[in-house]
């Protein structure tokens, strides 16, 4: 194993080590995650009214069933513009569906109560604030749904970008930066000392004799001996140095 590492001027002992030096967060990792999420959820949502039309089908509504229809179009539509990166008027398309959708859901629900209501007695009990207190549950309830929805496809998007990010940083095997991360470290500080002029050092390790290791004993004593060296490594940091695996 080749280990590589780059330090600055010396310093004081860091109050922790770090083993590797995390990926910059920037846009492109978790942009693409959320617009392949937005896309699954289009082809979902579309799934989930095609659902419905068979049922208003079934039932015999025919309105319905064609209200359905055009969503199904909506999000199909969205989802055509999102792989053209149009993501911007995708993502508005699917919010007008949903609003759209939601604003004839509760008129044909308050309808429904107040043609119920027109063959019902007057219930005293409920008279006065109970109207308004239902109508402030249903608000409730309706945004608190689409919270837990937004919460849930953030966290199942930032957990598919640390996922990405580590595989596209981190050997597999000793969690330390991989070559090409390495590399890609290794430029920002050439492009750093040639602007400030400070002194770094690099230093290459290599494990005597691993060859005879791996034969004698096998690959799996093998990867045993890599993660103990880098582990030994990874120890001895300070805030300001970067390890990486070569190779090997």
């Amino acid at each position: 194993m080749d280990s590589s590492a780059s330090s600055s001027p010396p310093a004081p002992p860091a109050r922790a080590p770090r083993p590797y030096e995390p990926a910059p967060r920037g846009s492109s990792v978790a942009g693409k995650a959320y617009w392949a999420m937005a896309q699954r959820v289009a082809l979902t949502a579309a799934c989930i009214d095609g659902l419905y039309i068979a049922l208003f089908l079934w039932l015999g509504s025919v309105p319905l069933a064609l209200v359905n229809v055009v969503s199904i179009a909506m999000y199909l539509c969205a989802y055509a513009l999102i792989q053209r990166r149009r993501n911007t008027a995708g993502i508005l398309l699917i919010w007008l569906e949903v609003i759209a959708h939601s604003a004839l859901g509760s008129l044909l629900y308050y309808l429904g109560l107040r043609l119920a209501c027109d063959h019902l007695g007057p219930l005293a009990p409920l008279a006065g604030q109970g109207q308004q207190i239902v109508n402030v549950l249903h608000v409730c309830v309706v945004f608190g749904m689409f919270a837990a929805l937004a919460a849930f496809y953030r966290r199942t998007i930032l957990i598919a970008e640390n996922r990405l990010l580590k595989q596209a940083t981190l050997d597999a095997l000793t969690g330390l930066n991989n070559r090409a991360h390495f590399q890609t470290l290794a430029g920002h500080t050439l492009t750093r000392i040639q602007r400030t002029g400070e002194p770094v050092a690099l230093m290459l390790c290599d494990i005597d004799h691993f060859k005879q290791v791996n034969d004698r004993h096998g690959h799996a004593a093998g990867d045993r001996v890599l993660v103990a060296v880098a582990q030994v490594l990874a120890g001895q940091l300070r805030e300001s140095d970067v390890l990486a695996r070569w190779g090997g």
